[in-house]
């Protein structure tokens, strides 16, 4: 018998020294859901801090996807501004997406993968997840300058991609400008 897409990524995700614990999902169903999907919710720990995630299993169709939320949503008032760094930080990514929910202001970062014909393993599951924990964590604290300043966006992106980037320039020669 085969085992489960979901009884895999519960065994992995333990493995790995994460507390899991199946829940309801929160995302409501939509037309790209399935009958059979089973949600896990795990919390992770970064170094700019810390956050749930849901990593769903959609067992019809082989596919696992890795939500992590950020901890607070997006006030009304600021879901233009979120909107507009989510773009610019979503244009450089290779693997997985911000996006945020324009109702209800629910900001996460996405990764998913499709294992259909060749099945899950650890390291396919741990790339998976630890991807999305690093990107998330890079701009953790992006996200929050976004919410709780005025600075220019361009900025924050560009801080969160190059932390030791030294913050403005020391003109050695005038003349160069």
């Amino acid at each position: 018998m085969t085992q489960l897409l979901s009884d895999t990524v519960e065994t992995l995700l333990a493995e790995e020294g994460f507390k899991v614990d199946r829940v309801k999902p929160i995302v409501p169903a939509t037309a790209l859901d399935e009958d059979n999907t089973v949600t896990f919710r795990i919390f992770v720990k970064g170094h700019k801090g810390e956050w749930p995630c849901m990593v769903r299993c959609f067992e019809n169709t082989s596919r696992v996807l890795v939500y992590s939320l950020y901890p607070d949503q997006v006030p009304e008032h600021l879901r233009s501004r979120i909107s507009e760094l989510i773009c610019r930080i979503n244009y450089g990514l290779i693997l997985g997406n911000f996006e945020m929910d324009w109702d209800d202001g629910e900001l996460r970062y996405k990764t998913s993968i499709d294992v259909e014909g060749f099945g899950l393993n650890s390291t396919i599951l741990r790339n998976l997840v630890y991807g999305n924990f690093h990107s998330f964590d890079l701009y953790f604290n992006a996200l929050a300058l976004g919410m709780d300043t005025e600075r220019d966006l361009d900025m924050i992106v560009m801080e969160a991609e190059n932390p030791d980037m030294p913050k403005g320039f020391d003109l050695v020669d005038e003349i160069v400008h």
